[in-house]
C-alpha cells in the first residue's frame, strides 16, 4: 500500500484507477486519502478477494467517497469473497447516492451480506443522482433479502430517469415467481431502460410458468434492445421457448443456464 500511495504521488493527472486481485489487508483509509490527490480522477475500480478489512477503515473509506461527489463516473467495487459488517454496507449505500456526477455503478456483495435495510438506505436516495446514472450492477442479492425488500427496491429504480442499462445477480433460494413478477413489473416502469441482465443462481422456486410471466412482461417495454437472463439450474432446452419468444421481439437476445 505505501508503494502505491507514492507511486499516485506521483501521477496527480490520472483520470482511472483499477486495482484487482487484492488478498493482502488493505487499508481503505489511507487508499483513499491518496486519491484525493487525484484531481482529474474520474474511474475508482476495486476487486477484493479475501481481503481483510477492518470495519473503521471501510467507513472512513465510504465517507471519504463523498468529496469525490463533483467529478467521479465510474464507481466499482467487487468484495464478494470478504467479510464485512453491516455497519459498514450502510455507511456505504448512504455515501454512494451523494455522487451525484455518477454514470455507473458496479457493486459486488457476498451473498448474505445485503439486508433489506441496507437496499432500502441505497435505493431511496436513488433520486439523487436520477439525471445522471446510466448503468446500475448489483450483485449480490442473497437470502437475507425479502420480498418486500426487493418489491422497494423495483419501485425505486423508476427514479433513474436516465439508467439504460441494469445488471442484477440473485442468489437465494426465497425468489419465487411472485418476486419475478414484482420485479418484471418495477423494471418495466424504467422508461429509458435498453439493457437488461438478470442471473439467478440457486433460485430453485422459479417455476417454468414464472418464466412465461416474465417472458410476457419484458414483450411490452418499449424501449429495452438487449436481453440476458441467466438461470443457472435449468437445462438448456427448458429455456428454448423463451429464448425464441423473446427474439421476436428484441435484437439482442439470450436465455442461458451459464
Amino acid at each position: 500500500m505505501n508503494t502505491l500511495r507514492k507511486c499516485l504521488k506521483r501521477f496527480k493527472f490520472l483520470q482511472s484507477i483499477i486495482l484487482t486481485g487484492f488478498t493482502c489487508p488493505i487499508d481503505l483509509t489511507k487508499f483513499i486519502q491518496s486519491l484525493q490527490r487525484l484531481t482529474s480522477l474520474r474511474s475508482i475500480s476495486l476487486d477484493l478477494v479475501e481481503c481483510d478489512i477492518e470495519d473503521k477503515s471501510f467507513s472512513n473509506f465510504s465517507q471519504s467517497l463523498q468529496r469525490f461527489s463533483s467529478q467521479l463516473r465510474s464507481f466499482s467495487l467487487n468484495i464478494v469473497y470478504c467479510e464485512i459488517s453491516d455497519e459498514c454496507f450502510n455507511n456505504l449505500c448512504v455515501s454512494l447516492p451523494r455522487l451525484s456526477s455518477l454514470q455507473s455503478i458496479e457493486l459486488g456483495f457476498p451473498s448474505d451480506a445485503l439486508t433489506d435495510q441496507n437496499l432500502r438506505i441505497f435505493s431511496d436516495d436513488f433520486k439523487s443522482f436520477s439525471s445522471s446514472l446510466q448503468s446500475l450492477s448489483l450483485r449480490l442479492l442473497g437470502p437475507n433479502i425479502t420480498e418486500e425488500g426487493l418489491r422497494i427496491f423495483g419501485e425505486n429504480l423508476k427514479l433513474l430517469s436516465s439508467i439504460q442499462s441494469i445488471s442484477l445477480g440473485f442468489d437465494a433460494n426465497n425468489i419465487t415467481d411472485q418476486v419475478l413478477k414484482n420485479l418484471g413489473e418495477s423494471l418495466q416502469k424504467v422508461n429509458s431502460l435498453k439493457a437488461l441482465d438478470l442471473h439467478f443462481r440457486n433460485c430453485v422456486h422459479i417455476t417454468k410458468q414464472g418464466l412465461t410471466i416474465l417472458g410476457e412482461i419484458l414483450k411490452t417495454f418499449d424501449s429495452l434492445k438487449s436481453i440476458r437472463l441467466i438461470f443457472r439450474w435449468y437445462h438448456p432446452s427448458d429455456l428454448q421457448d423463451l429464448q425464441k419468444e423473446l427474439e421476436k421481439f428484441f435484437q439482442d437476445v439470450i436465455v442461458s443456464n451459464s
